[in-house]
């Protein structure tokens, strides 16, 4: 896995680079301003968007330290695990949706410059949580969900590409949803990991 990470790394950061300047030039050029415009504003406050959808989350967090101060590891898991879900479907909304809204429409002109589009738009606040996150904690989850995600991404642009830019819906689940699958395994064995370790220093 660790090995698979280094190598689809590089290409996934020219990507987060390059995908908002080259598909908002093209998409200017091409004169596809209601696009264009929709897709800046939602990058420009999408983590605010995201940080209030994830709101409701955050109810668990109290009885979750609550119980890992008690030594009830298996319950602290067992809230911590509703939280992680809420993320992971607020995430998955949140990338398909703008796929689905940006490739409606869509024509042989405007299918790249709107998939470039659509990458930015879906990750771009995301990765910027992500990173907010890593300069208090270089361990956070959210780093390693972000870049799930733009996997997930990466292959839904694939498949749109692939179909003309009308993929149906059940191939953009699978495309986004398998990457997404895997980093929901690595972050609750990672917070289960973490439960039972807090629990045993407390009992030290």
């Amino acid at each position: 896995m660790a090995a698979i990470a280094g190598i689809l790394t590089i290409p996934i950061m020219i990507l987060n680079l390059l995908a908002a300047v080259v598909g908002g030039i093209w998409l200017a050029f091409a004169g596809d301003w209601s696009v264009l415009l929709i897709g800046l504003s939602a990058i420009l406050i999408g983590h605010f968007a995201i940080s209030l959808l994830l709101a409701p989350s955050m109810i668990l967090v109290i009885p979750m330290n609550w119980a890992l101060e008690k030594n009830h590891t298996t319950f602290a898991i067992l809230l911590a695990i509703p939280s992680v879900l809420w993320t992971y479907l607020i995430l998955a909304a949140w990338c398909f949706i703008w796929f689905r809204y940006f490739l409606h429409g869509v024509t042989d002109g405007t299918l790249v410059p709107r998939l470039l589009w659509a990458y930015a738009v879906a990750t771009g606040p995301w990765t910027y949580l992500a990173s907010v996150d890593a300069r208090s904690d270089p361990r956070s989850p959210a780093i390693t969900t972000s870049f799930f995600a733009q996997i997930g991404c990466v292959i839904m642009m694939v498949i749109a590409f692939a179909t003309d830019g009308r993929p149906d819906d059940n191939s953009m689940y699978l495309g986004l949803g398998l990457p997404l699958l895997i980093a929901l395994g690595i972050q609750v064995l990672t917070v289960s990991a973490a439960a039972i370790n807090e629990r045993q220093y407390r009992v030290r």
